[in-house]
């Protein structure tokens, strides 16, 4: 019988990682924000204490409907929630993922989200400086550019198509306006409406991008591992996006009315749900990431 050689194929679908100085790098910056993640959390424990004990943030007026104090402690636990899980499941990723390179840009970015978005910030800042618009500041820093590259890199960490980097040059400069309507409320658009259309516009924009390159690496560049995890980050984008565009109308409303306006009996329940949606993004990302065959997505979807 004749010998045959074995020629074991290419691996071409090798996740890309980080090495050497790189890693080290990220690393470091990575510990060095979960610490200061970790300061924040403890800066925001009184401000959560004056939410469990029934202030309300979005729906305000000089009389509360009836419920108000339960859906208040209600927000500020499922604010606190997010929090805690965004900032666990980055220490997941920094665990078992770290050096992937879309998995290390989830991992600061679930800091990120964690901190700055779910509540923490707006909540030290509330109680220590008397406003949150610090907090909010930076909350408007932070995640809307690195939340767009997510978008765009995932699940590989590479351009697909690669023309889809030069809006990410976009996404920049875009960002530092977005500043410029801080707080986003109906006075800030009264203040700046063609200046908060045309923002609005190229959001939507950069969303639609980030879609198309999506579908087209769903289609033409990714491997089967590849599509079930991009499934599990459009199913949870889709809902999170979809929820935060539904909730701007009732909070556009409720932040337009006047102080001595009495709080419609749907304001706590309308900002409950907003804390409560928090929640959607980190999980579903982060099941893409490292099982996103624990549920099927097609049973999950349906």
């Amino acid at each position: 019988m004749s010998e045959r050689t074995l020629k074991l194929p290419v691996d071409k679908t090798a996740v890309p990682t980080l090495s050497g100085l790189w890693l080290q790098l990220a690393r470091v910056s990575w510990v060095v924000l979960a610490v200061a993640a970790l300061l924040v959390l403890v800066a925001a424990l009184p401000g959560y204490a004056a939410k469990f004990g029934g202030q309300l943030s979005h729906a305000t007026g000089i009389a509360l409907p009836p419920g108000s104090r339960f859906f208040a402690a209600a927000s500020g636990v499922a604010s606190l929630a997010s929090a805690l899980l965004s900032v666990a499941l980055s220490v997941l990723l920094f665990h078992r993922k770290f050096g992937e390179p879309v998995a290390t840009l989830l991992a600061f970015f679930l800091l990120l989200y964690g901190i700055a978005f779910a509540g923490p910030l707006e909540f030290a800042t509330t109680y220590w400086l008397g406003s949150p618009q610090f907090g909010i500041v930076l909350q408007g820093l932070l995640t809307p550019a690195p939340m767009i590259a997510l978008l765009l890199l995932f699940p590989d960490g590479r351009f697909i198509p690669h023309w889809t980097r030069w809006p990410m040059l976009l996404v920049l400069p875009w960002n530092v306006a977005l500043l410029t309507l801080i707080p986003f409320d109906a006075a800030s658009f009264g203040r700046a409406p063609l200046l908060t259309v045309a923002l609005v516009v190229l959001f939507i924009a950069f969303i639609f991008v980030a879609l198309y390159a999506q579908i087209y690496r769903y289609r033409r560049a990714a491997t089967h591992n590849e599509r079930q995890q991009i499934r599990w980050a459009a199913y949870g984008f889709a809902l999170w996006i979809g929820y935060i565009l539904l909730s701007t109308i009732p909070y556009m409303y409720l932040s337009g009315l006047a102080p001595d306006a009495p709080t419609p009996w749907w304001g706590p329940a309308s900002e409950l749900g907003w804390w409560l949606s928090l929640s959607i993004l980190p999980v579903c990302l982060t099941i893409a990431i490292t099982r996103y065959r624990l549920w099927e997505i097609d049973v999950v979807i349906n």
